[in-house]
């Protein structure tokens, strides 16, 4: 707030000191010298510690200058002293929620606007406030009354569309993103949501324009040089594609060697395990986007536990887990871990799931409900809420499924969800908080010299780390006939060496399609089969197939189908050709068990060692190699080979009835003792870890 557009002067100070250092100061402020108008107030304040105007002014002018903390100190001792001046309750709770307090927050919002209900501003600082808690229908009134008082208020048009698409309703947020722009085309933001709502809805290209919009108004603005990236990356559009990584790396790093609040991040963690091998480096882009996200005012102060989970010497009769998921539907995580719910021991476990995703009610949730002792919709609660329904159920171990994967909420376990916090399966590499006690593991993914690099501590399974579910329907072989008429379904040629890949757009970068073009021109009549993605993307690879001599008919897209007929194509082709740094995961889990031989390349970070992981665990390990020419020698020598890889698809045929990766009840006794050794571990401390 400017200091001459605020509440009548107060009579001058009786001491000729402090209104003379008040007068400096405030012309400071008024000349915008920023850092010296607010050393000026503290000289004020340290004269006359209830100095109204300068706790005010102070106060607004850190909130304007986003340092919060001091904010809300300078704006609460304000307010001790006045409780009649709308413009201090606004500010602070901008103050409050910044700090992500949200219940002071509101309480702010809701002062100033009963002190003045006619600021359309301030409606709309009221339903952020609403809307991080997660009350969608509160949030929405708020943005409503401001449109009613500022109709095209373009900050509550583009806020209005975050709630609709957190409700479902995306073709209204859609719109409402559209109106904000045409109020303001130069709003960044908007052009941010809109770009993130489409990439969701599949709409790489058209999420590209927006996305590069909003970087072009604000290069500054937070995650938005990695979301662009990616975002090409999905298209397979690799213009400049190692200048723009490096520039994204050297970043990250100069972000990092920051002290917060200075280093905001410039990509979320998740696109970087797709750009390079550094577990470092996914560490740093972790570290930097956590602190940021969860900080230490968001965890203070505690909900309070109202069951008691504390932990003891004594193990419970029943150790009580808590899943939590977006993708408790038809999932990839969901088709490896089915089975595992099935098989818990429910003489000393007690399985609740807890759902934030969407309100599937497919065959695979099905089959999950009659798994599980207990399955909870989440619905519109906020983290801090969540975090405490799981501790009233008294939930002793909490397992996050998600990491930063879309969708994600790792506020429920900045929150303490549970005494023991365990990471697994759904996001392979270090999370970088202070909340999670332990990532689920094996001495594959995450080896012995990279475990530094973990703010987790890693527990190991004993096989591969992950779980599999033997219920997925096998496909069916059949005769050289049946193959010959599938493969022309397929849309492939009837002969010829088929090299696969049904990887994510994403994870196909230059060096990797380099390799498998050289593998084309050494073998007449091959194809490569890749999973169908985007139209842009297939016009970008077939682009690139033909600047490097090939016919663009060489490359064939598969359509997205459901698991039982996608697992049943499999047979039509020779060689699963992995991606790297990020590996198939469950793509390669799915290829191993449709009995195709899979070919990776290994590195040193969690997502480039997940193929050599399950390679072990099916007993292949001669399938993984250390680098890209011995990756494009192996891959040669096996499509020049048929008798070898005929090999190898019969010792996978075979590796379904006793390979660890397929071991579904073996495996469950095992990860059962892993979470009674984190239980153990952590009773030793008689407190829950921070």
């Amino acid at each position: 707030m400017a200091p001459d557009a605020a509440i009548p002067p107060s009579p001058p100070s009786r001491n000729p000191a402090v209104e003379a250092a008040f007068q400096q100061a405030l012309g400071l402020h008024k000349t915008h010298q920023v850092q010296a108008a607010l050393a000026a107030y503290a000289q004020v304040l340290a004269l006359e510690p209830h100095h109204y105007q300068a706790l005010l002014f102070a106060g607004s002018l850190c909130v304007a200058q986003q340092q919060y903390p001091q904010a809300a100190l300078y704006l609460g001792r304000a307010s001790a002293i006045r409780s009649d001046d709308p413009a201090l309750f606004t500010n602070l709770g901008v103050a409050f929620h910044e700090l992500k307090l949200w219940e002071a927050a509101l309480a702010s919002h809701d002062h100033a606007l009963q002190l003045q209900p006619q600021v359309a501003e301030w409606h709309n600082n009221r339903g952020n406030t609403l809307q991080a808690m997660r009350r969608w229908g509160e949030a929405m009134a708020s943005y409503e009354q401001a449109l009613q008082l500022k109709p095209h208020f373009a900050n509550a048009l583009n806020n209005r569309g975050v709630v609709l698409r957190e409700l479902g309703r995306w073709d209204e947020a859609c719109e409402s993103y559209a109106q904000a722009l045409r109020a303001d085309p130069a709003h960044a933001q908007a052009h941010y949501n809109l770009g993130q709502l489409l990439k969701s809805q599949g709409q790489w290209d058209l999420a590209l324009t927006h996305l590069a919009q909003a970087l072009a108004l604000k290069p500054d603005y937070p995650d938005l040089p990695g979301l662009v990236l990616h975002t090409q990356m999905m298209l397979c559009d690799w213009t400049e594609f190692e200048g723009r990584r490096h520039a994204l790396v050297e970043s990250v790093k100069q972000n990092a060697a920051r002290p917060a609040p200075q280093n905001q991040p410039v990509t979320p963690p998740f696109p970087m395990l797709a750009l390079c091998d550094d577990p470092a480096l996914h560490r740093q882009a972790a570290s930097v986007w956590a602190n940021h996200q969860f900080f230490a005012a968001q965890l203070l102060p505690r909900a309070p536990t109202t069951s008691p989970t504390a932990l003891g010497p004594e193990r419970p009769a029943r150790l009580k887990l808590g899943y939590f998921s977006a993708d408790f539907h038809e999932h990839a995580t969901l088709h490896l871990m089915a089975e595992l719910f099935e098989l818990h021991d429910r003489s000393r476990f007690e399985v609740s799931v807890f759902s934030y995703g969407p309100r599937i009610e497919d065959a695979a949730r099905q089959r999950l409900r009659r798994s599980v002792d207990h399955f909870l919709e989440l619905g519109p609660v906020s983290d801090a809420q969540a975090a405490e329904l799981a501790r009233h159920r008294g939930i002793h171990i909490a397992l996050d499924l998600k990491g930063y994967t879309e969708s994600a909420r790792l506020g429920i376990f900045a929150h303490r969800a549970a005494p023991v916090q365990i990471a697994y399966l759904g996001y392979p590499g270090p999370l970088g908080t202070p909340f999670m006690d332990f990532v689920l593991a094996d001495p594959v993914v995450i080896p012995p010299q990279e475990r530094q690099h973990y703010s987790e501590q890693v527990l190991d399974l004993p096989g591969a780390y992950q779980v599999n579910d033997r219920q997925r329907p096998l496909p069916n072989f059949g005769d050289a006939q049946q193959v010959l008429h599938q493969r022309q379904h397929c849309g492939l040629p009837p002969s010829g060496f088929v090299f696969c890949c049904f990887n994510q757009s994403y994870k196909i970068l230059p060096e990797v399609f380099d390799t498998w073009m050289r593998l084309l021109h050494q073998v007449p009549g091959s194809v490569l089969w890749l999973l169908e993605s985007h139209p842009v993307a297939h016009h970008n690879l077939r682009q690139q197939a033909k600047a490097r001599g090939l016919a663009a008919e060489r490359l064939v897209f598969a359509p997205r189908l459901s698991k039982t007929d996608h697992l049943a194509r499999h047979v039509c082709a020779d060689l699963f050709l992995d991606t790297w740094p990020y590996n198939a995961h469950t793509t390669a889990s799915d290829a191993l068990w449709a009995g195709l031989p899979l070919l990776t390349r290994t590195g040193r970070s969690f997502a480039s060692r997940v193929g050599a992981s399950l390679l072990h665990g099916v007993g292949l390990p001669e399938l993984i190699t250390e680098d890209t020419q011995a990756y494009e020698t192996k891959a040669l020598q096996l499509a020049q080979n048929p008798e070898q890889l005929k090999g190898l698809r019969d010792k996978l045929v075979q590796a379904r009835t006793h390979a660890p990766l397929f071991d579904s009840p073996g495996f469950t006794q095992a990860f059962e003792a892993v979470l009674e050794r984190a239980w153990a571990q952590a009773s030793k401390f008689k407190t829950p870890p921070n």
